[in-house]
């Protein structure tokens, strides 16, 4: 006699009445429909088929980021699921783990509520470490596919930590596994719409509360195009600079100033005569008195940009960290510093020209096609977009809004380019921009997809 699948045999007339086995009439008719729908049933194997799209790789903190223990029994819930996945529904059914910071901190045991793959309530119990000697972690047995709340006992001090996330590899299922002669039958199994070498069916009794399927691969979520530079971006002569005078005299010797000082000159007052950014020379003239702009060096320097607002600072610096360093607010070539014939020149260590630098990046191009949009130019200028890293970041970010630019990679100096998109439909291709080398991208990059994953067994319909 065949030992069928068990469809239709927990099936039970919702009004007795209306199927009366040896009855006639409707009655009759009904008990006998139903008697044939079960005799046919009965023999025939139970197929059930579960896809899954893209399920998260395992993460101790996906449910709960951190959490602090208490000497109070807690309950966690709602804004208090923080993780990444946290109270929502899990794309396949997980079992759920527990991770404790070390130390003495720990009593009794967690309880996780949710619910099953088939919107049934679920609960497990996961006992605590009393006092892990490092950080550790620990699985409940039951597959959710999502938490409502986590239970937690009173624990021993304060001090303690507590994360909770998704655990393992394997996916639970939505029917219970049929067993025929201690076998478990896998029909069929795709992933990635190809056929894999072979994953595994898990048995009900270590997998409630359905089963499991082990697969070859582990789950891997999809992932965006990074596009990784192989030269230094911090590096300074990639980006336009100020013009920077740095005299050669320490300008904090008292006797610079006061009204016996050098620079008020018996009264009169020297002179410092500065022409910046090619706007014109203009003369500053110390007081004289030696309690005006030529009592201190704070004074005097104050002075300073207070009659070239151009300048971005006037400070101490240098060798000694006692000289005059005069630095433009313009960067590149258009900034400079030409010291003219004032009487305060030798006083200051003042003499000369300086101007601003370009730059490698100013006026090189860089090129990109992001997710398959269709290629993007930029332009670098040395007073915006190449005046910094910082700068040039942005001008990428603010091009092509479906990019993330960081400084990272070996060293945490090479650009690093990401798409906000994930899957094979995020990518970067890089093309013949005049920055390229500058930048040290080339090639192109493409998002990866994840694992798909799709499973057709025998399960027992007489169990659910």
């Amino acid at each position: 006699m065949p030992a069928g699948s068990g469809l239709f045999s927990k099936s039970m007339a919702l009004l007795a009445r209306l199927a009366g086995p040896g009855q006639n009439g409707i009655p009759g008719e009904i008990a006998k429909l139903r008697s044939d729908v079960q005799a046919a049933a009965a023999p025939l194997a139970a197929i059930a088929v579960d896809e899954w799209v893209d399920p998260p790789g395992a993460s101790t903190n996906s449910i709960v980021t951190s959490l602090a223990t208490s000497i109070g029994a807690s309950v966690v819930s709602g804004a208090g699921l923080d993780g990444v996945i946290g109270g929502a529904k899990f794309i396949a059914p997980r079992l759920i783990s527990v991770t404790q910071a070390s130390g003495n901190h720990y009593a009794g045991s967690v309880v996780i509520n949710g619910f099953d793959v088939q919107g049934k309530p679920l609960s497990d119990t996961i006992a605590l470490t009393a006092d892990p000697v490092s950080l550790t972690t620990t699985a409940g047995v039951k597959y959710f596919s999502q938490i409502l709340s986590i239970d937690i006992p009173a624990q021993q001090d304060a001090l303690g930590s507590l994360t909770f996330g998704i655990y393992g590899n394997d996916l639970g299922l939505s029917r219970p596994v049929k067993a025929r002669t201690g076998a478990l039958f896998l029909i069929q199994e795709y992933m990635d719409g190809a056929v894999p070498s072979a994953g595994a069916l898990v048995a009900v009794a270590s997998a409630l509360p359905y089963g499991a399927y082990a697969p070859v691969a582990a789950p891997d979520p999809a992932q965006p195009a990074v596009l990784t530079g192989t030269t230094d971006i911090t590096a300074g002569s990639l980006y336009s600079t100020p013009a920077v005078l740095t005299g050669t005299t320490d300008v904090t010797a008292g006797g610079l100033y006061g009204s016996g000082g050098t620079l008020a000159n018996g009264g009169t007052g020297l002179t410092l005569i500065l022409n910046v950014n090619g706007a014109g020379p203009v003369t500053l003239t110390f007081s004289g008195a030696g309690t005006g702009n030529d009592a201190s060096d704070t004074a005097m320097l104050a002075a300073i940009l207070a009659e070239w607002p151009a300048l971005a600072s006037a400070v101490l610096g240098g060798a000694g960290s006692d000289k005059l360093v005069l630095t433009t607010t313009l960067q590149g070539t258009g900034a400079s510093i030409v010291v003219g014939a004032g009487t305060a020149n030798t006083a200051l260590g003042l003499s000369g020209t300086v101007d601003g630098g370009a730059g490698t990046l100013n006026g090189e191009t860089l090129i990109l096609n992001v997710d398959g949009a269709g290629p993007l130019t930029i332009t670098f200028a040395m007073a915006t977009t190449s005046a910094s890293e910082a700068a040039m970041l942005a001008a990428i970010e603010a091009e092509w809004p479906g990019l993330t630019a960081v400084a990272g990679g070996a060293g945490s100096d090479k650009l690093v380019l990401t798409t906000t998109a994930t899957g094979v439909l995020a990518s970067i291709v890089v093309g013949a921009g005049t920055a390229d080398t500058a930048l040290g991208i080339s090639g192109s990059a493409v998002g990866n997809a994840g694992h798909d994953y799709a499973i057709m067994y025998e399960f027992d319909a007489s169990q659910g």
